[in-house]
């Protein structure tokens, strides 16, 4: 089995009416696994690494193979990855230097590309050549014809390979399993695609076992979506390169459907051998070390509207996976599935007319149908595919670029006065998170996935109050809360009710666009299909595995870096020999690592967001962020803790973050350093500082007797931090952490902070204070200290003397907009349970920021 890759008044803040993330407790879930699906074969064997190894161990070879030490293979792999054209590589390795001080085992071109194709492969290319018979005649009468290329790979190799990539031993999954949310098993979790129905309903056990480029991608289902996803970990393999053929042999009316049978013809050679074995089943050795017997199934296919139609043979104004009329697909009616046997005999019927009325009249029933006159389309043969159901849901091109940027968005700037929505969004507060749209929306020349999430993130808040009709504001409400849910890692039963609801709100509400004349209707592809989110989710797990979004980053690599490192001419071929040889120099760096001890498991979950992030942001909030470089957990200060006496580096500190605590970051040097009291007074906002932080050291006294901080002067030099960061750890594990940066930074003043932007950022958090309600406040500093001593950040609530804190300025607490009424602490899940009760605690959605 595998995957192919192919009337409620809007809170001024942005508050929704559904938490957005899942809060159930991860230790109560109950998983129940299929009783015989996956099971192995007898017998324990080694894998092809396993086997190499222990020859290299045995005749006392090094594993670098032809290379002569690790800093040549090194040395080799650099040159590999570089990008550098194979005329710049022969120019390094003439020069003097390299011949002299580096001296590798190559010393061209010739020999360095030798070397690597000796390197161990996957699987290998071949092309196949396929002829395209058109409707033209040429001069002596016959029907002209084309010729186009189509690159391939065998899909059973590919899987193999799959199946045995050592440096995924952990991550494949064999079994479906059904998960709930406690033992009452009530409430369905549904993630990933072993969770959903379709794979368990499947029943593995009775098999008895368990220059254009169109490049297609494979990745198997038993593989987490978080590995799928990563580029670095070549668990999505490429499949073949479709041709795009230029159909001059076919007149102007044959030409599209034409188009669509060469795909489809295509197609079927890429997946006949998956035929076969997906009938009669392949024993295969996985990476445990033991053969199964393999049944692939086409699962699930990823791809855009269009796409969807070309492979379900549909036209684009009907719906892909149901038979719901053309100008039924506005409201929430029934959308009964298409039924792919039903869809091959209509198909049979047309292709045993002739010409004439039999055939006009088949024709018409196709086109009534709602189904292409495509006679072999290249699922017709594959075993246990339906492939209306394994289309699964585009949350870019469907949510983000179709049903909010292409559709609500034009909707809400119709019913606002010119340039209305431009200035709302150029008004909108900064945030660190947030990027902030300083010219308008209309401004922008390039949209990408980003910028639309970006919008999404303030839509309603500039949407709100723009009109007289609270319809408005409900029916993007809704919307956008429908797109949040649908990018929800893990859903639940009562997720997917939520799901339904929200659309359903936007049914009710839609018709404020129709009464002023901004729609005459809604029969639009994209938003009929959110009816079908729920069906797939419950299915095939959560939708966010099936992004079309991170196909589309393989492209950079699999695609368009290949084309760069050709010649521009037969560059297909270029391509595919570029792209075996960096698939072998990936390969053989895993080998090397694994074998030297060093296995390169899966990368590590504990990621932040803050490079994407930052590019969303303006220049002036870009200056507030510093690089960090110290990670700590948030602790009580009556814990007693000591800090350390050196920071660690970030990648140390990385490594310790855990599921259950919040930690926290800042910079490892703070950027002001010996300010003076006054100057934080005056230029801070702080007024009461010395009081402040004398208060903090007597209560700090009280918890901890054993510890005698001493109490500061107004003529104390303190070093100032610009932002600190809060480490939140995701609902699930095997989820990135995600990063709330917290700045506190005035403007530039000459002679006194001249390091500073031109813009101050004074960021308003939310302080935990049990057992009164949370309380905003307006973040005014970040300080430390300095000491002879070497002086550490702070250590959660616990700064000891040469430490620093995070203050807060009682006197900007008036101008901080008061949430406390809206916010339900017990909606942020197990990262604010966890966090100490004085600490500084986020109660927004980290999936909001995220995704």
């Amino acid at each position: 089995m595998f995957c192919l890759t192919l009337p409620s008044v809007f809170l001024g803040f942005g508050l929704r009416k559904y938490p957005m993330r899942v809060t159930f407790p991860i230790h109560k879930r109950v998983i129940d696994a299929h009783p015989t699906a996956g099971c192995p074969l007898p017998g324990i064997f080694k894998t092809p690494w396993e086997t190499k190894s222990e020859k290299e161990r045995n005749q006392k070879d090094r594993p670098w193979g032809e290379f002569k030490t690790k800093e040549d293979w090194e040395f080799a792999r650099f040159l590999m990855k570089s990008g550098l054209s194979q005329e710049r590589i022969d120019e390094l390795l003439q020069l003097e230097v390299t011949r002299a001080r580096t001296q590798p085992s190559f010393w061209n071109k010739y020999e360095f590309f030798k070397k690597i194709d000796t390197l161990p492969r996957g699987p290998r290319f071949s092309c196949e050549t396929v002829t395209i018979t058109g409707d033209v005649l040429d001069e002596r009468g016959m029907r002209m014809k084309e010729e186009v290329d189509l690159w391939l790979r065998d899909p059973i190799e590919c899987i193999e390979d799959l199946l045995g990539k050592v440096t995924l031993r952990d991550c494949l999954v064999y079994q479906p399993t059904r998960m709930y949310t406690g033992e009452d098993r009530q409430k369905r979790v549904y993630s990933e695609m072993w969770t959903g129905d379709w794979w368990w309903n499947v029943q593995l056990s009775t098999f008895g076992g368990d220059k254009t480029a169109y490049p297609v991608y494979l990745t198997l289902g038993n593989i987490p979506k978080q590995i799928r996803r990563e580029p670095s970990q070549r668990a999505t393999i490429l499949l073949g390169y479709l041709p795009v053929p230029w159909l001059a042999c076919c007149s102007s009316t044959t030409q599209q459907l034409k188009g669509y049978e060469v795909f489809h013809t295509c197609m079927a050679r890429l997946l006949w051998p998956m035929v076969s074995a997906g009938n009669r089943g392949v024993t295969l050795l996985c990476n445990d070390g033991r053969k199964r017997r393999v049944y692939p199934l086409l699962a699930a296919y990823c791809a855009d509207f269009p796409e969807q139609c070309v492979v379900a043979c549909v036209p684009e104004n009907r719906c892909p996976k149901g038979k719901i009329g053309r100008d039924q697909r506005g409201g929430l009616d029934a959308c009964e599935g298409r039924d792919p046997k039903a869809t091959l005999e209509a198909l049979q019927r047309l292709s045993e007319c002739n010409a004439g009325p039999e055939r006009r009249l088949e024709l018409e029933n196709l086109k009534s149908a709602g189904i292409r006159a495509v006679i072999q389309p290249f699922w017709r043969d594959l075993p246990h595919c339906n492939i209306f159901t394994a289309l699964m849901p585009d949350i870019l091109h469907q949510l983000h670029k179709g049903v909010f940027h292409a559709h609500l968005v034009n909707w809400c700037d119709k019913l606002m006065s010119a340039g209305e929505l431009d200035r709302r969004f150029m008004s909108m507060a900064n945030h660190p998170d947030l990027r902030h749209f300083t010219k308008g929306i209309t401004t922008v020349k390039q949209w990408t996935g980003k910028e639309q999430r970006a919008m999404e993130c303030v839509f309603v808040g500039a949407v709100a109050e723009g009109t007289n009709d609270s319809r408005v504001v409900a029916a993007a409400r809704s919307l956008l809360d429908f797109i949040y849910l649908a990018q929800l890692p893990c859903h639940t039963s009562d997720t997917l009710a939520q799901l339904k609801d929200s659309l359903e709100e936007f049914h009710r509400n839609k018709s404020v666009f129709l009464e002023n004349g901004v729609r005459s209707d809604f029969n639009i592809p994209k938003l009929h299909s959110l009816v079908h989110y729920s069906k797939s989710i419950t299915g095939y797990g959560a939708a966010d595995g099936y992004n079309t979004e991170y196909p589309e980053r393989f492209h950079i690599e699999y695609a368009k870096l290949g084309y760069r490192a050709s010649n521009k001419r037969d560059y297909e071929r270029q391509m595919v020999t570029w792209l075996e040889r960096q698939e072998a120099v990936d390969r053989f760096h895993s080998y090397i690592g694994w074998s030297l001890g060093a296995h390169s498991q899966v990368s590590s979950a504990i990621q932040t967001e803050h490079d994407e992030n930052a590019e969303q942001l303006d220049d002036g909030a870009r200056g507030a962020h510093q690089a960090t470089s110290y990670t700590s957990e948030l602790s009580a200060p009556c814990d007693g803790d000591e800090n350390p006496e050196e920071p660690p580096d970030l990648d140390a500190a990385n490594a310790t973050l855990n599921y259950k605590q919040t930690s926290f970051r800042v910079a490892k040097n703070p950027p002001l350093v010996n300010t003076s009291i006054l100057t934080i007074h005056r230029h801070f906002g702080i007024p009461d500082l010395v009081s402040s932080v004398n208060s903090y050291i007597t209560q700090l006294a009280i918890c901890q007797p054993q510890v005698h901080p001493q109490p500061i002067s107004p003529f104390e030099m303190f070093n100032v931090y610009k932002c600190a960061s809060l480490i939140v750890p995701p609902p699930a594990i095997g989820l990135p952490f995600w990063e709330d940066r917290i700045r506190a930074t005035p403007a530039k003043v000459a002679g006194v902070l001249p390091s500073l932007g031109s813009r101050s950022f004074f960021d308003t958090v939310l302080v935990k204070t049990p057992p009164r309600n949370p309380k905003p406040r307006r973040s005014t500093g970040l300080l430390n200290k300095p000491s002879d001593a070497s002086s550490t950040p702070i250590n959660g609530e616990a700064p000891l003397s040469g430490s620093g804190a995070v203050l807060e300025n009682k006197e900007a607490e008036k101008n901080a907009v008061n949430l406390s009424d809206s916010v339900d602490p017990t909606t942020t899940g197990d990262a604010t349970t966890q966090a100490p009760s004085s600490g500084i605690v986020d109660q927004s959605h980290p999936y909001r920021k995220r995704l």
